[in-house]
């Protein structure tokens, strides 16, 4: 399962690069960072509110 979230901070420790992220649809940060083994491929397209439909039926089939 592939989410795309938004980097926020990037971090030079050492030889690894630590990405801090972040969902649109969040209040907060992601938990802990990705790495570049993490990363598969970059938008540089944005389409607001385009995952809300997504979260929206998970929701609904939760309650069912």
């Amino acid at each position: 399962k592939r989410i795309i979230h938004r980097v926020v901070k990037i971090e030079r420790i050492g030889n690894e690069t630590r990405y801090y992220t972040k969902g649109d649809a969040n209040d907060s940060n992601d938990i802990g960072y990705r790495t570049d083994a993490d990363i598969v491929g970059l938008t540089d397209l944005k389409i607001s509110y385009v995952g809300y439909p997504t979260l929206w039926l998970r929701e609904l089939f939760k309650r069912s």
